[in-house]
């Protein structure tokens, strides 16, 4: 509850309040000194350095989001198998952050890891955005037949609305 606390917090803009919780957050999974294999445990740290890197993006710091967003990465591919939704929700998160940085390779990288989890079934609006910024991205590293590919999936994803 204090989690989806702090993140309704970031999204009204009130990062100090928000940073004390994270850091309360952390500060007591790191008292509970469960065995770092514990899936449920590895799951809290996950959200928090999610969390973090949430806070650390709307506050303009990219290089402290992209390390918090990494952790947060790093604790949940321990914890869930390969395709699993939040595992693309974080790489498509890092990857506009690489994306922002306009460090085009690294963000071609985990934004193909995020299309790769996403089905064709999930959510329209993101499967957009990641094909969108994915485009942009081959359009950067001259790529022209993934970019002529992904235009076509957009144009498809536009018809079927």
């Amino acid at each position: 509850a204090k989690y989806k606390y702090c993140r309704a917090l970031i999204g009204l803009g009130k990062f100090s309040q928000a940073e004390e919780i994270l850091v309360d957050l952390l500060e007591s999974e790191k008292k509970k000194n469960l065995h770092p294999t514990i899936k449920s445990h590895l799951s809290n740290f996950s959200d928090i350095y999610e969390g973090f890197g949430l806070l650390k993006r709307q506050q303009g710091d990219l290089e402290e989001a992209k390390r918090f967003y990494l952790k947060a990465l790093e604790y949940r591919e321990q914890k869930l198998f390969k395709f699993h939704r939040s595992l693309g929700s974080l790489n498509q998160y890092i990857g506009e952050l690489f994306f922002e940085q306009k460090n085009y390779l690294e963000a071609e990288k985990y934004l193909e890891r995020a299309l790769s989890i996403y089905k064709p079934t999930f959510e329209k609006r993101v499967l957009k955005r990641v094909l969108t910024l994915l485009k942009v991205v081959y359009k950067k590293l001259n790529k022209k037949e993934k970019v002529k590919i992904l235009g076509e999936k957009l144009k498809k994803l536009k018809d079927e609305e």
